[in-house]
C-alpha cells in the first residue's frame, strides 16, 4: 500500500484474546491487515502499538488516514461471563427490583420451566434511593442527598467499583441522577458511575 493517498481508513476490532486490524484505501480497493495480542488492562495500548507497527510496515504516513473506527466484544465478554467490576445499582425507591421483575417478553414463549439470567446487579446491591420524578419531569420528591452520600460511602469501603444510577422518568429530568452522580464522585472519587438518563434515555421502568 505503499504511496497511497488519503484515502485510507482503519478499522480495529478489540478482541478478549486479540486486536485486529485492516487498513484499507477507499480508491484502489487495496488493503493491509495486522494483529496483535490485546492489553486487558488497557485495550487502547494494543491499539496504539498495532496501528503504528502496520503503519510503518506498509510505508504509510499517518496524514493519509482519513478515518479510524473500532468495535470490541470486551463489554459483551465481560457480560456473559460476568467479569465487571462490581457494582451496585441506585434505583428510585420502590423500584429496584424493577430489573428483577422484568417485562412479560420470554424468548421462549412456551417453556414453563424457562429460567431467566440473573440480574447483573445481585438484590443486596440494588438500592432504593429516596427520591421521585414524575413522568412529566417535575419533581415529586427531592434526592435525598444524605442517604446517598452516607451509602456511597460505605460501597466504597466494602470494594464495590461502579455505582448505576437508574431513577424512574429520569428521560424526562436527569437532575436527580445527575445530583446523586455529583455526591458520590465527591465522595468516592474513584468510583465508576453511570446514569440511564446519558445510556438510554428512555421511558418505562425496565
Amino acid at each position: 500500500m505503499e504511496g497511497s493517498s488519503s484515502h485510507l481508513r482503519i478499522g480495529v476490532d478489540i478482541g478478549g484474546t486479540f486486536t485486529d486490524l485492516v487498513v484499507f484505501d477507499d480508491v484502489t480497493g487495496d488493503f493491509a491487515v495486522g494483529k496483535t495480542l490485546t492489553t486487558p488492562r488497557d485495550p487502547s495500548l494494543a491499539v496504539e502499538t498495532l496501528v503504528l507497527e502496520t503503519l510503518e510496515r506498509e510505508r504509510i504516513s499517518p496524514s493519509d488516514v482519513q478515518q479510524l473506527i473500532h468495535g470490541t466484544t470486551l463489554v459483551t465478554n465481560a457480560i456473559i461471563e460476568r467479569t465487571g467490576s462490581r457494582t451496585a445499582l441506585f434505583a428510585t425507591e420502590g423500584f429496584r427490583d424493577s430489573i428483577e421483575i422484568r417485562r412479560e417478553n420470554r424468548y421462549e414463549l412456551y417453556d414453563l420451566m424457562l429460567e431467566m439470567p440473573q440480574p447483573l446487579v445481585p438484590r443486596y446491591l440494588r438500592f432504593g434511593i429516596p427520591q421521585r420524578t414524575l413522568a412529566d419531569g417535575t419533581t415529586l420528591r427531592e434526592l435525598d442527598a444524605a442517604f446517598v452520600e452516607q451509602l456511597s460511602s460505605e460501597l466504597a469501603a466494602n470494594g464495590i467499583e461502579a455505582i448505576a444510577i437508574a431513577f424512574l422518568n429520569s428521560f424526562a429530568n436527569p437532575s436527580a441522577e445527575q445530583e446523586a452522580r455529583i455526591i458520590v464522585q465527591r465522595v468516592a472519587p474513584g468510583m465508576r458511575v453511570s446514569l440511564s438518563s446519558e445510556v438510554v434515555p428512555e421511558i418505562r421502568e425496565y
